[in-house]
């Protein structure tokens, strides 16, 4: 299987802390570890011409155009609306913030908790801050050893979110417990030994692939369209597949599965 293809490395980091624990400090430097991607870049003009649309600030009660210094943020509190501005949020979080010269490690989780009990909301990578080499290492090696993650608080250009920092490197941005819902009930139903042994070994020849490669095939495919669009002038024409079908005999699908295996 080929190597995958990823977008270069971070050159400028988001955020430099000194991570604490006991009397060890370690610096470090966190850089963006995903790269946004979009099925393809499109921008508004007007219909029949190359007119780029515009987008302005108007007050939608007169229609008037404002500008930016006539705008100001409210919040409504109970059917009434109270302004509030970023300094504001700044000074009434400010007993709450972190220190970045000093990000204590709170407590130690298992690294399946990031899939158990936290929902993660974006990835940093996390590197060896100025000559801190040799800390930075004992502790991704700790963790490591550990099967652990370390768990902070660190701003990111905004206030201070809960993280955990894994041996690999990563530091996982955690959403707080009140923005994660409440999960819906799992649907439950009586599961055959027979159906369970035949759909294990099918699932199990999965295994054999190994790891696939996540390509945005939908933005490989536009791409595609969008090339021979323009040099053709006309849109090429594509079949829609037909929706599959729920299965209704799970013995009977489980087993045609595995004859097709054995047959290939």
């Amino acid at each position: 299987m080929p190597e995958p293809i990823h977008p270069d490395a971070p050159k400028q980091a988001v955020v430099s802390a000194t991570l604490t624990f006991g009397l060890v400090n370690v610096p470090v430097k966190l850089y963006t570890a995903t790269e946004d991607t979009r099925l393809v870049d499109k921008h508004q003009f007007v219909k029949g011409t190359d007119n780029p649309v515009g987008q302005k600030n108007y007050d939608k009660t007169t229609d008037a155009i404002i500008t930016k210094d006539q705008i100001v943020t409210k919040v409504d509190v109970n059917g009434t609306l109270i302004e509030l501005t970023d300094d504001e949020v700044t000074l009434v979080t400010s007993a709450h913030g972190v220190d970045r010269g000093g990000v204590e490690i709170l407590g130690l989780v298992p690294v399946d908790a990031l899939t158990t009990r936290y929902v993660v909301s974006k990835l940093y990578q996390v590197r060896a801050g100025d000559k801190a080499d040799k800390p930075f290492a004992l502790l991704m090696t700790a963790l490591r050893e550990l099967n652990v993650g370390a768990l902070i608080r660190i701003p990111v250009k905004s206030y201070p979110r809960y993280a955990v920092v894994t041996g690999n490197g990563l530091c996982h941005m955690l959403f707080f417990d009140g923005e994660v819902r409440e999960a819906r009930p799992m649907p439950t139903s009586d599961v055959p030994e027979k159906e369970l042994t035949m759909a294990t070994t099918l699932l199990t020849t999965l295994l054999d692939e190994g790891t696939p490669e996540l390509v945005n095939e939908c933005g490989v495919a536009i791409d595609e369209y969008l090339a021979t669009k323009a040099k053709d002038g006309t849109a090429p024409v594509i079949q829609l597949a037909p929706a599959p079908a729920a299965t209704v005999d799970l013995t009977a699908a489980l087993e045609a599965s595995l004859a097709s295996l054995k047959a290939a």
